[in-house]
């Protein structure tokens, strides 16, 4: 497929050169997955060097050893952080600080309890950005598998047209959607100046922020290649947040502050996505488990407002997307 490609390992990065794509690892406690997301970096056949940065958020299990034994054998390309003191519980953000070592052109993301499918992930994602200096991010299709790797769905969010192998993303379609269209472990985006908000340390979810900035620093594409695997990890950041007022009135807080970030002529999509936001509060609090429910209630409103065999919940739902939607 691709002649000159070899494995990631194989490449000698001269002391005068730098690789062109950086791979940000962020990991804690990953210690039955990190094996499998380092080895999905070591897999990738490129026509270019590469660097694996790691960086282990002081992880109280066997996480920092197993980084380790790859480091000894592989001290050319990995290159682990190894912290004594947890910095996202400080209000740091690890993946700023893999960001900020960054040498690559590009820098690739993958979390340390994700991992990658196709060993010609990098090669095929940085080909499009090379190939178009206007192109500031490129994503693909992503499977979502359980702990021991069983394969549920693609998340498949993006929509393409017949024949075609990739679409692009405006502002508004990463913005303003209920969720990111994509998963942070297929994104690899351009290594250059992003102005990011002063309250990014502070935000929940900052991918979501990072790649709308991106957005409107230039074009975003989705690769229709599924390349990437996205663990659902009931031990994960994002499986333990508490879904509850304090949380949804901080992701409301958040989206306001972005809103006025972005200035007037972007904020129509940050307003679809504080809707949204809203919805699935309620989604929550009221224990409702699918966005398809929400949509059969939405559906509902337009037939009738009103039916006596449905209980109070539903009946608040209902009459919460009558004034909202």
């Amino acid at each position: 497929m691709y002649k000159n490609a070899v494995n990631v390992s194989e490449h000698t990065i001269r002391s005068d050169a730098k690789p062109l794509v950086s791979i940000s690892c962020i990991t804690y406690n990953h210690e039955k997955f990190i094996s499998d997301a380092i080895e999905g970096f070591l897999m990738q056949k490129t026509t270019f060097p590469v660097e694996i940065l790691i960086h282990d958020d002081a992880s109280t299990d066997k996480t920092p050893h197993i980084i380790s034994k790859y480091e000894k054998k592989y001290p050319e390309i990995i290159k682990p952080i190894y912290q004594k003191e947890n910095q996202y519980s400080k209000g740091i953000k690890p993946g700023l600080i893999n960001r900020k070592r960054a040498l690559g052109k590009y820098i690739a993301l993958c979390e340390g309890d994700d991992y990658w499918t196709d060993p010609y992930k990098l090669q095929k994602q940085t080909e499009f950005l090379e190939n178009d200096i206007n192109c500031c991010l490129v994503a693909c299709n992503t499977m979502e598998v359980d702990v021991n790797k069983n394969v549920s769905h693609i998340r498949n969010r993006v929509y393409f047209a017949d024949g075609k192998n990739h679409r692009s993303l405006s502002f508004e379609d990463i913005a303003g959607a209920p969720v990111i269209p994509f998963h942070t472990s297929s994104v690899i985006f351009r290594n250059i100046n992003y102005q990011l908000p002063g309250f990014f340390n502070q935000v929940l979810n900052g991918d979501y922020y990072l790649f709308s900035i991106i957005a409107l620093k230039g074009k975003v594409v989705c690769l229709k290649d599924c390349m990437s695997a996205y663990r659902k990890n009931p031990g994960s950041l994002t499986q333990n947040y508490r879904f509850d007022l304090q949380f949804f009135n901080k992701i409301n807080s958040d989206l306001k502050k972005f809103e006025r970030f972005v200035g007037e002529k972007n904020a129509p999509a940050l307003r679809k996505k504080i809707k949204a936001e809203k919805a699935y509060k309620y989604l929550k609090l009221f224990k409702i488990k699918r966005w398809y429910d929400l949509q059969r209630y939405m559906l509902a409103i337009k037939a009738f407002s009103y039916r006596k065999n449905i209980n109070y919940t539903t009946r608040d739902i209902l009459w919460f997307c009558k004034e909202h939607f």
